[in-house]
């Protein structure tokens, strides 16, 4: 056997017997016979030059050579044990890097208790959060820049990327204490028919633009903007306004 052909379990064989000093122990130790024990050993010998282990009827004795390398083949199968436990860490997402992409308006959802749960989870995994519209997530996501994306009213089937429902939510209309409509329990999207709009542009949130239309379709209506908000926080103080 040549240096090519060596194997990390010849390195465990030897630190099993090093360890036991008695090749019968080290045999039942390692869960194999003994012959292809010793004669493993002597094909580590022959791939070192030099014996390994003294071997009398009564007893195994480290040479020089065999004690320098015990101390080495520790270090080494320790140092291999670690690297892949690191490896498998990173595999199950424990380590490393996860960058996050959202739509602002999930931060008013359960995102940032998300985000403190994983964090406690996972405290060794650096966080990146990065802000974009619907559209811009989609486009980062599909191109690989971001590894985990939450958004509203995205679809179910976007072309090329696996997307799960979080959590559902419910439409609701904002009107004004006085209006006709706000002492309602509930309202069909039919009872909306005839008011003015306040929305969001559909550069900002194209799925949930297309999707408040198709709602007002289906209630035999097209929905007549009255203003329209370049961004959310837009949205937030025209209603206000309107509501004063």
């Amino acid at each position: 056997m040549n240096i090519d052909h060596l194997e990390l379990r010849h390195l465990r064989y030897f630190v099993a017997v090093a360890e036991e000093l008695h090749f019968g122990r080290a045999a039942q130790r390692l869960r194999i016979a003994q012959p292809p024990l010793s004669q493993q050993i002597r094909k580590l010998e022959d791939v070192i030059g030099h014996p390994l282990l003294l071997r009398t009827s009564r007893n195994v004795k480290l040479t020089a050579a065999g004690e320098e390398l015990l101390k080495r083949a520790q270090q080494t199968l320790r140092k291999v044990a670690e690297d892949l436990h690191s490896t498998r860490r990173v595999g199950r997402g424990e380590v490393g890097t996860l960058t996050v992409g959202y739509v602002p308006t999930f931060m008013l959802t359960v995102f940032p208790q998300l985000l403190n749960d994983y964090r406690r989870q996972f405290p060794h995994v650096e966080l990146r959060l990065r802000e974009f519209y619907t559209s811009g997530l989609l486009r980062s996501l599909r191109e690989g820049t971001t590894d985990i994306g939450f958004t509203r009213d995205a679809g179910m089937d976007e072309e090329g990327l696996h997307t799960e429902l979080l959590l559902p939510e419910p439409y609701v209309a904002v009107v004004p204490a006085h209006h006709r409509l706000a002492k309602k329990r509930s309202l069909q999207i039919g009872d909306l028919r005839s008011e003015p709009f306040v929305l969001f542009s559909p550069d900002v949130g194209k799925g949930a633009w297309e999707k408040l239309e198709h709602l007002c379709q289906q209630g035999g209506f097209r929905p007549r903007v009255m203003q329209e908000a370049p961004h959310w926080l837009s949205i937030v103080r025209l209603v206000g306004r309107v509501l004063a």
